[in-house]
């Protein structure tokens, strides 16, 4: 489905034309996976799949949403003042309705919405992040709010926090929201300051590949991760002045390895600093347009998640083992929150059609 398709959908279903016609994109991370809610760097880009949205303005406070991905569960409507969750897609919608409320921002009228994703959900690039950026730029357009990239980004993650219940980093949103075209952004997820880089790979590309396997973050072991990093920063506090774990090195860590009871917690601790080491290498190395390092980099940032981490699972293992076997991968490692989802690898562009005709068998 296009976008002109979507806009006749939308004149389909509510028999009027919509005023207001966006596209925000899905993300994926480069290097830097689990470290964003630690205050670590990450290294995103936005891809070219993501969310359609158009709009048009009602004259009641009735919100009418409509997603061609859901299409089973037909039109959903809801009162602008009702916060009641409805447990479906919708409620990213009510909840960034949710979130302007909580700054007494009122909207003052109703919407009519339709929706149309094209990243696969629960893929890891980041579907449920660009569909709330989405919904807050309609809103800012609609209702001519005062919001910047910024905070659009910070609303997006509060849904997460405040209603859909993921305790989530913000890299995700910062960087759908805050994208540029072909570049890579190094963000510092403690404190938001943030730099692009162009993302030139002359005769290669990032081939991103989806294991199809289905993961619910809010039900996974997301929230564990989270938890055990926490524990892991209370030992670390201990011993050294830092608000969050991604401050300390790899040394310094190893320094205090005796001090942990429990070895899971040292192997996420051990992740996380060996992570921030990794993206700060990468970055350098594709300042200096040395792929080969930025490949091994992904390699090693793959090992960690499967073995410190332990958040990949045998399809994505998979998935970057056959990617690996083909003779110009450079690095391949698994992308987003894990558990399921997508990976990603560095090939030859002559070799793209026999590396997915490989993978796909």
């Amino acid at each position: 489905m296009t976008s002109f398709q979507l806009i006749a959908l939308h004149e389909s279903l509510y028999k009027t034309k919509p005023s207001l016609n966006i596209f925000t994109p899905g993300r994926v991370n480069l290097i830097g996976e689990h470290i964003d809610y630690n205050g670590g760097l990450v290294m995103p880009f936005a891809i070219t799949k993501g969310t359609y949205v158009t709009a048009s303005a009602r004259s009641d406070k009735t919100i009418n949403c409509f997603s061609k991905n859901f299409e089973s569960l037909g039109v959903i409507s809801f009162n602008i003042d009702d916060y009641q969750k409805a447990n479906n897609w919708a409620d990213f919608v009510k909840g960034a309705v949710f979130e302007l409320g909580k700054l007494g921002i009122s909207l003052p009228y109703g919407l009519d919405l339709t929706f149309l994703g094209t990243i696969p959900t629960s893929s890891g690039l980041s579907s449920s992040a660009s569909l709330e950026v989405s919904i807050f730029n309609i809103f800012k357009d609609i209702y001519n709010l005062d919001l910047t990239d910024e905070k659009i980004a910070l609303l997006s993650q509060a849904i997460e926090h405040d209603y859909i219940g993921v305790n989530c980093g913000i890299m995700d949103q910062f960087i759908i929201s805050c994208a540029k075209d072909d570049s890579v952004m190094l963000l510092n997820c403690a404190n938001l300051e943030h730099s692009y880089s162009n993302f030139e790979l002359g005769d290669y590309v990032i081939l991103i590949m989806n294991s199809c396997k289905k993961r619910d973050l809010a039900a996974s072991k997301y929230n564990e991760r989270l938890a055990e990093c926490m524990k892991a920063l209370e030992i670390v506090k201990k011993y050294y002045d830092v608000k969050d774990l991604c401050s300390i090195s790899v040394v310094d860590l190893i320094k205090i390895k005796d001090k942990f009871d429990d070895e899971v917690i040292y192997k996420r601790a051990l992740h996380c600093v060996s992570e921030i080491a990794r993206v700060k290498d990468c970055y350098n190395a594709l300042n200096d347009n040395d792929l080969v390092t930025v490949g091994k980099l992904l390699n090693q940032s793959h090992e960690s998640l499967k073995e410190n981490y332990e958040v990949s699972c045998k399809e994505l293992d998979l998935l970057v083992d056959t990617a690996r076997s083909i003779n110009s991968c450079l690095g391949a490692r698994m992308t987003g929150a894990g558990f399921g989802g997508c990976a990603i690898a560095i090939i030859n562009k002559d070799d793209v059609d026999s590396a997915i005709s490989k993978i796909n068998e």
